[in-house]
């Protein structure tokens, strides 16, 4: 074939230290959920005479909130504290998170068959920094609400989170993939 590419072989071990990557900022998102979700379940349940411990029954049921089936769609619907466009980014971000984390890594298991295959791997490449994307963005608002709520702050004057956080995640993910032919073909 008269196009080739010096050196084009894609390397899936950068992809899969991508994923990884990737796989940590979901957790960090599903963690920040939990903890939000959990503390304004908390501070809902305290009352004048239990001003802030948890009988039995409420452990259970607490567990079952956070470890039950789908648990991280339910802790998205219980923050209290999101507007609708902020619902939106969360839910787009858990949608994000479990691509991360039930197929992208079917990639990396299952690699394109011809390692030369371009097209296959800048899909793959390009639909994981969109996950990661997302998943950053909806990461940045629980993980604003959990340092306001930690430090007993208004969450309008959190200066803790930087506010180019998704994008300084999506360079931290997208560092060795940047190195390949892959990326710079991509942005056309």
């Amino acid at each position: 074939m008269w196009l080739e590419f010096d050196g084009g072989q894609v390397d899936m071990d950068v992809f899969a230290l991508a994923l990884g990557k990737t796989v940590v900022l979901a957790h960090n998102f599903e963690a920040n959920c939990k903890w939000v979700a959990a503390n304004q379940m908390f501070a809902s349940r305290r009352t004048a005479e239990s001003p802030g411990i948890f009988g039995d029954m409420q452990f259970e049921e607490l567990k079952k909130f956070l470890m039950g089936p789908r648990p991280l769609g339910r802790q998205i619907k219980a923050l209290r504290s999101a507007t609708s466009d902020q619902l939106e980014v969360l839910d787009k971000g858990r949608k994000a998170r479990n691509y991360v984390v039930h197929e992208a890594g079917r990639a990396v298991i299952q690699p394109v068959e011809d390692t030369r295959d371009f097209i296959g791997y800048r899909h793959q490449v390009r639909h994981l920094l969109s996950s990661a994307e997302a998943i950053a963005e909806a990461d940045y608002i629980v993980a604003h609400w959990r340092y306001s709520l930690a430090k007993s702050r208004d969450p309008a004057i959190n200066t803790h989170v930087p506010k180019d956080y998704s994008r300084l995640c999506v360079r931290w993910i997208a560092a060795g993939l940047a190195d390949g032919p892959m990326l710079s073909m991509d942005r056309q």
